[in-house]
């Protein structure tokens, strides 16, 4: 059995790092500061791991201002990392910004950032044990 990671604050928003995954929860909108320590947050991750998952959390908010969106893609087009995102509960109008942001991202930046969407924490993490066995069994071929 694994010990409770415990939470940590990041700006109004709170998240806990378990080995190649960062799980983060945003508990308000999301602004340049707070995206930017999250953007550090997963560069960390990346670094020990050569990717990182991130489920993100935005049941109770998670969207981001106009300001969150430009520095955010700013901060991918400069560092080429890989993310495999998986946004749990967002609305048709969260996953619209968030699809449109991860194109951008994509086209502008060099980071491979894939999105997908969830409802249940469950399917969060059915999605990460997919993607991680995934990646394993591509690196041993």
């Amino acid at each position: 059995m694994q010990p409770e990671l415990s939470w940590q604050s990041l700006g109004r928003h709170r998240y806990r790092v378990d080995g190649d995954t960062l799980w983060a929860v945003a508990l308000d909108e999301i602004n340049a500061e707070e995206g930017l320590l999250m953007c550090e947050k997963l560069l960390q991750v990346y670094r020990e791991h050569g990717y990182v998952f991130e489920i993100l959390d935005v049941r109770q908010g998670g969207a981001m201002g106009a300001e969150a969106r430009r520095v955010n893609a700013a901060w991918h087009r400069d560092h080429p990392i890989e993310v495999e995102v998986i946004v749990l509960g967002a609305n048709v109008i969260l996953r619209t910004v968030v699809t449109l942001l991860s194109n951008a991202v994509r086209l502008l930046g060099r980071s491979q950032l894939r999105v997908q969407f969830v409802a249940s924490e469950e399917e969060a993490l059915a999605r990460v044990v997919s993607l991680r066995d995934k990646r394993r069994s591509g690196a041993s071929s």
